[in-house]
């Protein structure tokens, strides 16, 4: 009987290609893979290139982006009374929110976000600016479109 050829395994939408590296770049990337544990070379690529296009979807604001809003506030009214107006006025772009006591004096509040990476940014950037808002960072989540 003659001896079966193994077959490749299907790889369903993945693409198979070459790229060429220089071999020290290649070697620290390998060591930043192992420092970091992200799998193989493969994983980390893909991992990579998906950040990447997140940004640029963020930069050009095409496609509808997930993020978070996490804010630092006072704990006094005419701050919950600008916080809540400002929740009004994001109405469908705000898929869930978290509200909680930090001290007597802070609360802080964490936004799950969801519109074109534009529009997310301008809401974020008048938020920080608000009276009462001690600190925050918006956090881009990635495509939320994407499968």
């Amino acid at each position: 009987m003659a001896k079966k050829t193994p077959q490749p395994k299907p790889f369903g939408n993945l693409v198979r290609f070459g790229v060429s590296v220089p071999k020290d770049l290649i070697q620290r990337f390998d060591v930043w893979l192992d420092e970091k544990d992200l799998g193989n070379r493969s994983e980390a690529i893909r991992h990579l290139i998906l950040e990447r296009l997140t940004k640029e979807n963020w930069t050009v604001g095409r496609e509808p982006q997930g993020a978070t809003l996490v804010l630092v506030l006072e704990d006094k009214s005419e701050t919950q009374r600008r916080i809540h107006d400002v929740r009004r006025d994001l109405g469908a772009l705000v898929l869930s929110a978290l509200q909680t006591r930090l001290s007597d004096r802070e609360q802080v509040l964490v936004l799950v976000l969801r519109g074109s990476g534009v529009l997310l940014r301008q809401h974020a950037e008048h938020i920080l600016g608000l009276k009462g808002v001690l600190y925050g960072q918006l956090v881009m989540a990635g495509n939320a479109s994407a499968s």
